[in-house]
């Protein structure tokens, strides 16, 4: 796993465990990948931009807030997916 991934992933993983008071080992691992993935997914492709999409509204805002202030905050976003499903049907 590349050592950005990992770190990121650490760090939401972390931030999740004491949000959801929830030992990290306990948490899904999905959550805090997704960063780290979409990050590979960006470095490796020709899209200026990525969006994930959230049913976990503290596993989205710790993403957005991990990737704050950070190279990839204007190239990932993060969308919680009842409001974009609502965007959608409007």
């Amino acid at each position: 796993m590349p050592r950005i991934r990992l770190s990121l992933a650490t760090k939401i993983q972390q931030r999740l465990s004491k949000i959801e008071q929830i030992p990290p080992d306990k948490l899904r691992k999905t959550d805090a990948g997704l960063a780290g993935t979409a990050i590979m997914i960006l470095a490796s492709t020709e899209h200026d931009d990525i969006g994930i999409v959230m049913d976990d509204k503290n596993a989205e805002q710790t993403i957005q807030t991990v990737l704050a202030d950070t190279y990839y905050e204007a190239y990932l976003r993060v969308f919680n997916i009842w409001n974009l499903i609502e965007c959608i049907e409007n």
